[in-house]
Formats: C-alpha cells, structure tokens, sequence
C-alpha cells in the first residue's frame, strides 16, 4: 500500500493498522490507523480524539512514539507519529488486533475528569495561599487554638486563591463595592424628585411664542425633576440646576436641550445637552 493511501484505510472493528518503510535490517512505523472500537467493544472516540502518544507490544518489545497530528475519519483515527523503526520480520499483519497502550489512555474518571483535559473548572485540588493561614476554631472562637502558631507564621497555610484578596474585580464585587455619580452619569438621585405639568418646546422657540400659547394649544404633560445635590433651596416647580425628565414607558429620560413651559407657574426653563436647568428663567404673563 502506498503511504498516501494509507490515511483512509479503515482498520476494521476492534483493530489497527500500521504503515512503514522497508530500510534494510529494520522497519520505520510512520502512521498509524485506529478504529474508534476497542478489543472489549470499548467506544474510545474521546480518548483517541485526545491522545499524544502510543505504546505498542510487537514480538514482546514495547515501543514509544509521539502522535505528530491526528485526523478523524469514519469510525477511526489516522495519526501521523514519529518514526520509530522496529526490527524487519517483525510480527506485524495489517488489520490486526495489537497490545496497544494510548497515552493519556483510558482511566476510572475517564478523559474529562483527567489532568489531561484542559477545560475551564476541572480542578480537584484548591489553591493554597502564600499568607492566609489556617485558624483553628474548634476548641475556642474568640483566640484560635493555634494562635501561636499563626503569630509565628508557621501555621498551615489555607486552601484559598490569594486572586481572592487581590483582584480589583473580585475585590469591588465582595468587598469594597463601586461607586456612581451624577458627574460619571448625569443622573441625581431620583427618590428625591418631584412630579410637575408642562409642555415641551424646541430650544430654537421663541420665549413670545410659548407665551402666547392658549391652554388648549399646548400638549400637557408630566414630567420629573431633581433639586441639585446640596441646594438649600425647595421647590415644587424646576429651579436652576435641578434635572428635568421625561417618562417612556418604563424608563425615566432626561430631557436635553429643550424649552420646557411649567404650567404651575407660567415659567419657561431651558436644558442643556444633559437636561440640566440653565440660564434664565422666563415668566410668562398669561
């Protein structure tokens, strides 16, 4: 068989097949074919799929070799391995059944429980700290029954990642939390806000024109507003610096740079890009 064949050769059920060059008084074993079928009718599919070498008994001898690349095929494996070279005559029929040991092999836990599986959350074994120690409780809760010897940092260190007390992410989520301002998100806080009437006009309208609006012309609505952190000042109607929103739906909007006419009062204010009250405050007459 030629070595480019070789590759979609199916061993067959239970068995494997080996492929080499002829070289004087010895063979070099090049690539190797594996059914995904064990000799005990084993499925080995995960196994063979993770495997990175072989051990094979040929005439009593035992020979190592690394598995180079591997390709799947139907219901078996091809591996490309690194030249080893057994002696000519060997025992060697192809599709037949061989003492075979697959490195890493087959194991009580199986493959994905193994030190080989390199999947997130596979480890039995937990860290141990640099400089936490262990405090022993068990006789006394206030002066730990191996005081001494946390004093003496010679107690047994604990089984816990020191990434606990040092990340920046774990250390804000557990313990010192974060913190958000109105200068980070342009938001007061709204428990402190206050309903109010009025209708909403263009920053380009003219103070005259919202003026001379009739009741019935304008488009009432509610809207909410904030009084600016540490204003004395208490109001029932948008003073400077206080933040105007809008309700839609479910979510409370600020309204930036609008004209906003307060019906209580007549007062026109304005809001800039982050719907915030600025400059003067107009009073209609009517």
């Amino acid at each position: 068989m030629r070595i480019v064949d070789f590759p979609n050769f199916n061993p067959g059920d239970r068995t494997l097949s080996i492929i080499f060059n002829s070289t004087g008084s010895n063979w070099t074993v090049k690539e190797v074919n594996i059914n995904v079928t064990d000799g005990e009718y084993e499925n080995l599919f995960t196994i063979l799929q993770n495997v990175t070498g072989f051990a094979f008994l040929i005439n009593g001898v035992t020979y190592n070799t690394a598995v180079v690349t591997t390709t799947q095929k139907i219901n078996f494996f091809n591996y490309d391995v690194e030249d080893f070279t057994i002696p000519s005559g060997s025992s060697i029929v192809l599709s037949q059944l061989y003492d075979t040991t697959l490195i890493p092999g087959p194991n009580v836990t199986g493959f994905q429980n193994s030190s080989y599986d390199a999947l997130i959350s596979n480890a039995t074994d937990s860290r141990t700290s640099g400089y936490i120690f262990e405090v022993d409780r068990s006789s006394e809760y206030i002066i730990p029954g191996n005081y001494d010897n946390i004093i003496s940092e010679s107690a047994e260190h604990a089984n816990v990642a020191d990434s606990n007390y040092t990340s920046i992410g774990i250390l804000r989520s557990r313990y010192d939390g974060s913190e958000t301002t109105a200068a980070d998100f342009g938001v007061e806080p709204l428990i402190a806000g206050k309903i109010f009437e009025g209708a909403e006009y263009l920053a380009s309208s003219s103070n005259n024109f919202i003026c001379s609006q009739s009741l019935s012309d304008r488009s009432i609505e509610e809207y909410f507003f904030t009084i600016p952190t540490g204003s004395a000042e208490d109001s029932e109607t948008p003073i400077l610096n206080s933040k105007v929103f809008e309700f839609d739906s479910n979510r409370i909007l600020p309204i930036k740079d609008k004209k906003i006419w307060v019906k209580e009062n007549r007062a026109i204010v304005e809001t800039d890009l982050n719907g915030i009250v600025t400059g003067t405050i107009t009073e209609c007459t009517i």
